[in-house]
């Protein structure tokens, strides 16, 4: 993968105009070492949100891991502040991690993970994110594993983010 250097902040949106697309994060994507084009990311299955109507009142709603990424999806990478187009991808559900996968995982992996699950949830405690740590730990929540396969490269596109100031 070549990067994209960019001279300054921009929005993927407004460069090109996707149909689907997806922003992968460097501390829950995971490439094969051999090929590079394929890998997977991690994503939790479960995420908490806060009531709109009771701000102290939250709930846990299952998520649709694939999401848009049914069809096939133009992916990009930041890695290291420098940004990377993949490809396009087709993604696939893998087995959900294990509690012994999830005691492997970096220190750096389990907060992403634990802040993505946390997300919708206004005033987000030190507490709130330990007890969610605590709840991957016994596996009350779960963590999926969706697969990246990489299908194409969409030269325009690349082309275009190349050609921004």
């Amino acid at each position: 993968m070549a990067a994209l250097i960019c001279s300054k902040p921009f929005s993927l949106a407004g460069i090109v105009r996707l149909k689907n697309y997806r922003v992968l994060s460097q501390e829950t994507t995971y490439w094969c070492p051999d090929r590079e084009e394929h890998g997977y990311f991690l994503t939790p299955i479960f995420k908490c949100t806060t009531n709109p109507r009771v701000v102290t009142a939250h709930r846990w709603l299952a998520v649709d891991v694939l999401g848009h990424m049914r069809e096939p999806t133009e992916c990009f990478y930041n890695k290291d502040g420098k940004w990377y187009y993949a490809g396009t991808y087709r993604a696939f559900r893998m087995d959900d991690l294990t509690i012994q996968e999830w005691e492997l995982l970096s220190t750096e992996t389990t907060q992403a993970l634990i802040k993505e699950t946390l997300a919708g949830r206004k005033n987000v405690s030190p507490q709130n994110t330990y007890e969610a740590g605590q709840l991957y730990a016994v596996g009350a929540l779960r963590v999926s594993c969706v697969g990246l396969q990489c299908i194409g490269f969409n030269n325009q596109v690349y082309h275009a983010i190349l050609e921004q100031p």
